[in-house]
């Protein structure tokens, strides 16, 4: 963990890091634009929160191919 590992300087001795991070799920071909805003304001999230954090912005799109079972009983294979 990010937290438990200090680094050290020749000249102020060690230094604890901590680390909040954003990320985002973003369709494919969407502008990088929309990307950016998104995890911009998911690591304002995380640092909200507070240290050592990770905040995703939105749900993964799904995948091409893959049919949902939200809101049935069926089991997967």
């Amino acid at each position: 963990m990010i937290a438990d590992t200090q680094a050290l300087l020749d000249t102020l001795g060690p230094l604890a890091v901590t680390m909040s991070v954003g990320a985002a799920w973003v369709e494919l071909g969407a502008p990088w634009q929309q990307a950016l805003r998104l995890a911009d304001q998911a690591m304002y999230a995380a640092k909200q929160q507070g240290k050592n954090q990770l905040v995703v912005a939105e749900d993964p799109p799904p995948c091409a191919g893959v049919s949902a079972l939200e809101g049935t009983s069926e089991e997967p294979a």
